[in-house]
Formats: structure tokens, sequence, C-alpha cells
């Protein structure tokens, strides 16, 4: 293989491994935050909280259980209207840190 080509492919790697530390850093505090800000009115929002508020509205505990639950389900659904739902938009850092906190709720293995 060809230096550049080398160079190439680390300086990708180092990128690709930037932005996975970047997204470990998101504070999940402040997801947490937004949370409690636009979300508690219908959603149980606190870790290991399996109480309902509404039957038909799930626990985010029980959202991040889902094996359907990653960042990209999260972000597709919080960037679609839903009926049931307040239309609210969050700027983009906002949603970041609210798709970390729910992914945070996620049962760790051990």
């Amino acid at each position: 293989m060809m230096k550049g080509a080398r160079l190439l492919i680390a300086a990708a790697a180092v990128l690709c491994a930037g932005d996975a530390l970047a997204a470990d850093r998101l504070d999940v505090s402040r997801g947490e935050a937004l949370a409690r800000q636009w979300c508690t009115d219908c959603h149980v929002i606190d870790r290991g909280n399996r109480e309902r508020l509404y039957d038909e509205v799930p626990t985010f505990s029980e959202v991040a259980a889902l094996p359907s639950t990653t960042e990209v389900s999260l972000r597709a659904f919080l960037q679609t209207p839903h009926r049931r739902m307040p239309n609210f938009r969050l700027a983009p850092p906002e949603t970041d840190e609210l798709v970390a906190y729910i992914l945070d709720l996620k049962e760790k293995p051990r």
C-alpha cells in the first residue's frame, strides 16, 4: 500500500474516533434537564422508574430498552411530528443531549 493511502486511512480513523469520543462527552445531565422541561407532562423520564403516568405512554426507560432504540431511530422520531405529542423543535445540540440521555438509560451489560 502506498504511504499516502496509509496516511489517508489513518487520518480517517482518527476523525471517526474523534466523533465517537465527542458523542461520549455529551452532557447527559443537560439531556435529562431537557426531558424534565419538555417530556414530563406525559412521560416518566427517571431511570428505573416503571410507573406510568398514562397507560399508553411508555416511560423513557421502556423506550431505551426497546431493541429498535438507537441514536438514528431516536433522531428520526424526534424530528417527525406525532399526533399525540406537542410539536416542539429542539436545536441540534439539544437533540444530541436528549438522545444521549435516553440512550444512557439503556441497561448496561454486566
